[in-house]
C-alpha cells in the first residue's frame, strides 16, 4: 500500500497563513514528524510531495522518498490549500492513500482496513451533518454565485478527507479535474477572489466545498461505491461523536481536526522527546536553522 503526505507551504508562508496562524512551518513539523513516526513503527512507509522550499524543510523527517512535485501548482491562491493533497493524488497510481499530517495510525490493526477493494474510493468518513452544515454550508451561495456548475448544491453532507483514495481511474479523473477546474472558474471570478482578498479573518472556508463536497456529489451522482473508514451512525450529534471516537480509538486511528492540531504540538514533544529522541532531536535542529536564516 503507498501512502503519502503532502506538504505545499505556500499557505504556510508569513502572511499567507491558513486560518492566520503564526510559526505554520515550525508547526507542521511536529505535526508531520509524529505522523510519519506512527507509520513507520507499524511498519508502514510514508513518501512525501512538497514543493522546492517544503524539500528543504521537511527532509529531516523519515520519510521514504521526497517528491518535489508541488511547484507546479504555484500560481494557486493560498487559500485553496487542499491543491497540494489534489496534486500529490493527480501524480499518484490508484491505490494510492493520502493521510493529512494531522492523522495518526496508531495500530497495525488498522492496516487491512485501509484497504480498498470492492470500493471505488475510501475516505476518513461522512461529514457529521450538524458540522458541515453549521459551518461551510453558508459558503455555497459564493460558489454558485461564481458559476461554479460541477457541485451538486442539494447536500447537506460532505466527505471528511483526512484519509482518501481512489481505486476507480475514472472517479479519480472526474475529481482532479472537477476540482482545478472550479479553482480557475474561482480565481477568475472578481467577486469571489474579493470576498477572500477582504477576509482579513480567515472566516471563510472554501476547501471543504472544493474537495469534500465535491466528492460526495460526484459519488451520489455516478453511483460510485464510498469506502468509510469510520461510520456515522446516528443524526443525533453527541451520540454519533462518541461512536466515531469509540470506533477510531478500537482501530488505532486519530485526526486531530481543525483548531485541535495547534493544541496538542506540547504534547506531541514531550511524546517524541521520550520514544524518538532522535526524531525529535532532528526536528529541533531544524527550526533552530529556520530562526537564523
Amino acid at each position: 500500500m503507498d501512502i503519502i503526505h503532502s506538504i505545499w507551504t505556500k499557505p504556510m508562508l508569513e502572511g499567507k497563513e491558513r486560518w492566520n496562524i503564526p510559526n505554520q512551518i515550525e508547526k507542521h513539523l511536529w505535526l508531520f514528524g509524529y505522523s510519519v513516526d506512527y507509520c513507520n513503527r507499524i511498519g508502514l512507509n510514508i513518501d512525501l510531495h512538497t514543493d522546492s522550499l517544503g524539500s528543504t524543510v521537511f527532509d529531516c523527517l523519515p520519510y521514504k522518498n521526497i517528491n518535489i512535485t508541488l511547484d507546479s501548482i504555484s500560481e494557486i491562491n493560498e487559500r485553496f490549500w487542499s491543491a497540494g493533497k489534489v496534486e500529490a493524488l493527480r501524480l499518484s497510481p490508484i491505490g494510492t492513500l493520502h493521510i493529512d499530517g494531522d492523522v495518526f495510525l496508531k495500530k497495525e490493526e488498522i492496516i487491512p482496513l485501509l484497504s480498498m477493494k470492492g470500493f471505488d474510493c475510501i475516505v476518513q468518513m461522512e461529514e457529521r451533518n450538524k458540522i458541515f452544515m453549521d459551518s461551510y454550508a453558508d459558503v455555497l451561495p459564493m460558489f454558485q454565485d461564481a458559476g461554479i456548475s460541477e457541485i451538486n448544491y442539494d447536500l447537506d453532507t460532505a466527505l471528511n478527507a483526512g484519509i482518501i483514495g481512489f481505486a476507480n481511474e475514472e472517479l479519480k479523473d472526474l475529481f482532479v479535474d472537477g476540482y482545478f477546474k472550479m479553482i480557475d472558474k474561482c480565481q477568475y471570478d472578481q467577486t469571489f477572489m474579493s470576498l477572500l482578498k477582504y477576509d482579513l479573518e480567515k472566516k471563510i472556508e472554501p476547501n471543504v466545498v472544493l474537495e469534500q463536497y465535491f466528492l460526495k456529489g460526484l459519488c451520489e451522482s455516478n453511483n460510485f461505491k464510498i469506502k468509510n473508514l469510520l461510520e456515522v451512525k446516528s443524526k443525533n450529534f453527541d451520540d454519533d461523536i462518541q461512536d466515531v471516537n469509540r470506533q477510531a480509538d478500537e482501530i488505532g486511528f486519530a485526526h486531530a481536526w481543525g483548531i485541535s492540531k495547534i493544541q496538542i504540538i506540547e504534547p506531541i514533544k514531550r511524546i517524541l522527546e521520550e520514544r524518538n529522541p532522535k526524531l525529535f532531536q532532528d526536528i529541533n535542529q531544524r527550526i533552530e536553522d529556520l530562526k537564523n536564516v
